[in-house]
Parts: C-alpha cells; sequence; structure tokens
C-alpha cells in the first residue's frame, strides 16, 4: 500500500496526464468542438476559468472536464483571451468550435 505523500502526488499525476492525453487525443478527432466555460474564485481570492468541451465521438455526444485556466480579472477581454489562449495551446482550430456554453454572466455573454 503507498502511503507516501510524495508517491500519492505522482501516482497522481501519472492518472491526470493519461486522461489529458485521451482528451487531447478525441478533441483531435473531433470535427467540432463546444466549450463550456464558468468563473469561480477560490479561497485564496485566484480567479479561474473552468472549462469543459463537448465533442462528437463514434456518433455520440460527450463532455469532459479540460482544465482550470488562472485569469486576473473578470473583465471580458481576459476572459475572452484566456479562452483562445487555451484553444492555441491545445493546438485547436477556432473556426471548428461551434459552440460556447456559460452561466448567462453578461460578461461571458456580450450581455
Amino acid at each position: 500500500m503507498y502511503r507516501s505523500e510524495c508517491i500519492l502526488q505522482e501516482l497522481l499525476q501519472v492518472m491526470a496526464d493519461q486522461l489529458q492525453a485521451e482528451h487531447s487525443r478525441l478533441l483531435a478527432g473531433s470535427s467540432y468542438f463546444g466549450l463550456q466555460v464558468d468563473e469561480t474564485t477560490d479561497i485564496t481570492m485566484m480567479k479561474e476559468l473552468v472549462l469543459l468541451t463537448w465533442l462528437i465521438t463514434g456518433g455520440e455526444a460527450i463532455s469532459r472536464f479540460a482544465g482550470m485556466v488562472e485569469v486576473d480579472d473578470s473583465k471580458a477581454n481576459t476572459i475572452s483571451s484566456a479562452i483562445l489562449a487555451w484553444i492555441q495551446k491545445k493546438g485547436l482550430d477556432v473556426q471548428k468550435l461551434m459552440g460556447l456554453g456559460s452561466d448567462g454572466v453578461p460578461v461571458i455573454t456580450g450581455g
């Protein structure tokens, strides 16, 4: 049984890396994708975007946790820049983005 904090953290990192690799493979193979975005602030007052992807694989729509992106503030330019940077970092074509979901806050929806 593994009881060392260091070993446990390494195991968690290996599992996370495998999940991210599978997620990247699914995204690369999908003709289109969608993003669901929400902004949150943690206990240390750090602002982050929570990203989920929607894609079609094997004729089935699936949703996957895509990650969290730290942002400096909740301004529209900051959020849109962070989303575009994430898309570029993943090597995705922004032209394949077919939908953007949020909780309806005006800063994300442009209202």
